[in-house]
């Protein structure tokens, strides 16, 4: 009985202390405001980034005391692969064939190129056939000559290629060419 009543008091103090510990910062923040000793000055509100127009009209701006620079995002070049969908492919002599490269930059006027096919796993590079590489005026539209090697047992190939612009940003295309023995 005498234990029943320890636990009753101890379980009375564990609720009053929980209560107690939730309450109290409604508490003192309500008489914090009220002492006459605590000034508070509210802070000036600032607002980053785009405000529309009609919402600017009836509130007076803060200025900053530094300027906020911020460049426009770096748009990625844009490029594309025109060519046959299919060529006629003699795996001991191999015809080359001609693709067109295009490429603009939306945000400036330089690209780098590069060319490459695959076989499965197997990747050749053909960046040397599109002449220059680097440093390229956009737009741009250059006709390349694609050799295959020889003794291809695939019955395609995947063109690819990238153009990267002077500050990183870069896109890629791509095409599948089919490999045919008699006809297209």
């Amino acid at each position: 009985m005498k234990q029943d009543r320890r636990n009753l008091r101890l379980g009375l103090f564990i609720v009053f202390g929980v209560l107690i510990s939730l309450v109290a910062p409604f508490l003192l923040r309500g008489s914090s405001s009220d002492s006459a000793d605590v000034t508070q000055e509210p802070f000036p509100v600032t607002e980053i980034g785009p405000v529309a127009p009609e919402e600017n009209i009836n509130n007076s701006s803060t200025s900053l005391p530094f300027t906020v620079e911020t460049e426009p995002p770096n748009k990625a070049p844009r490029i594309a692969i025109q060519g046959p969908n299919c060529v006629l492919y003699d795996p001991q002599s191999p015809e080359p064939f001609q693709i067109v490269l295009e490429a603009e930059d939306p945000d400036g006027d330089v690209v780098n190129l590069d060319l490459s096919y695959s076989i499965g796993e197997t990747v050749i590079d053909l960046t040397d056939s599109i002449g220059v590489t680097e440093g390229i005026e956009t737009p741009l539209t250059n006709e390349v000559m694609v050799e295959l090697e020889p003794d291809i047992e695939e019955n395609w190939v995947l063109l690819l290629t990238h153009a990267t612009d002077p500050e990183g940003a870069s896109s890629e295309a791509a095409t599948v060419v089919t490999l045919a023995d008699t006809q297209c």
